[in-house]
């Protein structure tokens, strides 16, 4: 099985928590997904452009600067920048989560391939992560029969009609 390497930026837990599982539930059945996490802009370009990976998610609004800068957060406009450098030395997708409205463009033109608002559905996202690791659409499972269905449908494989 195909293993997918995600690099995922931003310091909200909750956030971080539902995008590697929405990347996880894109790549089911699919591929593997090996996510590497981290809170540091520095920490974003470094990885970016030293190791392999297949797709990054930032929250541009969600990162902190190195220890040295003794600031609580980068500004998003820094962070865009970060995100023009990535693009120029990598041809890795990045997508773009909890994006306020006013900067959607500004991600894009930063080289994102999407751009999700504050407030993003799961299944928007889902969909974005599928649409740039070209991932086939899920294929439903059958329906799970229940111990009498299953019953059932071996009894009326048994029962053969008798015939004069």
């Amino acid at each position: 099985m195909k293993t997918v390497r995600l690099l995922l930026g931003g310091f909200e837990r909750r956030t971080n928590n539902l995008v590697e599982t929405v990347a996880r539930d894109a790549c089911f059945g699919q591929a593997v997904v090996d996510c590497v996490r981290t809170t540091r802009i520095d920490e974003l370009f470094f990885l970016a452009n030293r190791h392999d990976f297949d797709l990054i998610i930032v929250a541009p609004d969600h990162l902190v600067p190195e220890p040295s800068r003794k600031m609580p957060h980068v500004s998003i406009e820094e962070s865009f920048r970060t995100i023009r450098r990535i693009k120029n030395q990598t041809v890795v997708p990045i997508i773009t989560v909890c994006v306020p409205p006013a900067h959607e463009l500004t991600a894009i033109e930063a080289g994102a391939e999407a751009a999700l608002g504050l407030f993003f559905k799961p299944e928007a996202l889902e969909s974005e992560v599928r649409r740039v690791l070209n991932l086939p659409a899920q294929i439903e499972a059958p329906p799970q029969l229940s111990l009498a269905g299953a019953l059932l449908r071996a009894l009326q494989r048994l029962v053969v009609p008798r015939t004069p």
